[in-house]
């Protein structure tokens, strides 16, 4: 699954577009998503740790009506505060 996770993020589409959702005890997706990036503008891995603190996501990834990728992913939480998050200090 990572393979084809970092596959699409390394060379995503113009029309490709994540999901992302929190999930609960069952992995199953909580409604509304939590965000929608642009894949060609954004480090999703990233910004789910940065913005979103890291933990259990569901992520679909979209071109337009095709479903280019469906799964729960893993994402560490940040061992210390970002420097976006301290205003530049860490």
């Amino acid at each position: 699954m990572w393979h084809r996770l970092w596959n699409l993020l390394d060379d995503p589409g113009d029309d490709d577009w994540a999901y992302v959702y929190a999930v609960d005890q069952f992995e199953k997706p909580i409604k509304p998503y939590l965000a929608k990036y642009w894949l060609p503008g954004i480090d999703l891995i990233w910004e789910l740790q940065s913005k979103l603190g890291g933990g259990l996501f569901r992520v679909l990834i979209r071109s337009g009506r095709i479903m280019k990728f469906a799964g729960v992913v893993g994402v560490a939480t940040p061992r210390r505060p970002l420097s976006s998050q301290t205003g530049g200090f860490l």
